[in-house]
C-alpha cells in the first residue's frame, strides 16, 4: 500500500531511504504552519525540507500568481525564529505564525528591484516600528519529504524601515512613468501606514 500511495503522490520508493537517519515515516504536511514552526523546533521536519505555508492566497492568484503551495526553507525559519542572520530577519515565533493570514492582505504586492520572476509582498505587520515584508518567487520551488515540487517561494521575510515609504512609493513612480511595477495595493492601508 505504501509503495502505491507514494506512487499517486509523485514520489519514489527510494524517497523514504534519502530521509536523514533516524526518522522512520513520511512528515505530514496537512498540518497548519503554527504546527509545522512547534514540530521544526522539535527537528521532525526532514533535514531539506520547506515548511508548507498554505495555498497561494487569492489576492496573489488575481494579479496572475499559479495556485501552488507557498513554502518556506528552514533557513528562513531559523532566520526569523532564532534571528541568526540580524535583528531585522528576527521575526520571532509568534510574529512568523501569523505569516499565511498575513499574506491575504497584503498592503501591496510589487516587482522585486533586485531579483526577475520575484514580487515582494508588503504586509500590515510590523516588528520593531518596521513593516514586514516578504519577497516570493513566482512559481519557484519547496521540498517536500525530500521531493521537490512547485511552490510560490517565499525567499525572504524580514522588517523593512522604508518598506512603505521608499519600496511602494517608487514602485508607484515606476508606475506613473509607465513601467510596471505595482500588482496590487490597498491605498487605504497604505496611506494609513
Amino acid at each position: 500500500k505504501k509503495i502505491n500511495e507514494a506512487k499517486t503522490t509523485g514520489t519514489d520508493t527510494s524517497t523514504k531511504k534519502s530521509l536523514k537517519k533516524g526518522d522512520n515515516k513520511i512528515y505530514n504536511y496537512n498540518k497548519t504552519f503554527a504546527e509545522q514552526i512547534e514540530d521544526w523546533k522539535k527537528g521532525l521536519i526532514p533535514e531539506n525540507d520547506s515548511l508548507l505555508v498554505g495555498a497561494t492566497p487569492e489576492v496573489f492568484k488575481q494579479i496572475g500568481f499559479n495556485n501552488l503551495p507557498v513554502t518556506i526553507n528552514q533557513k528562513h525559519v531559523d532566520y526569523a525564529v532564532n534571528g541568526t542572520l540580524d535583528k531585522d530577519h528576527f521575526l520571532g515565533e509568534t510574529l512568523l505564525k501569523q505569516l499565511p493570514q498575513a499574506l491575504k492582505n497584503p498592503v501591496a504586492i510589487i516587482k522585486s528591484q533586485t531579483q526577475p520572476n520575484r514580487v515582494v509582498a508588503v504586509l500590515k505587520i510590523q516588528h520593531n516600528g518596521k513593516n514586514i515584508i516578504a519577497a516570493v518567487q513566482v512559481d519557484g520551488y519547496g521540498t517536500q519529504n525530500n521531493v521537490r515540487i512547485d511552490s510560490n517561494s517565499i525567499t525572504s521575510v524580514f522588517g523593512k524601515n522604508n518598506a512603505i515609504n521608499k519600496l511602494l512609493v517608487d514602485s508607484l513612480n515606476d508606475e506613473a512613468n509607465k513601467k510596471l511595477s505595482v500588482f496590487y495595493w490597498n491605498k487605504k492601508e497604505a496611506l494609513s501606514l
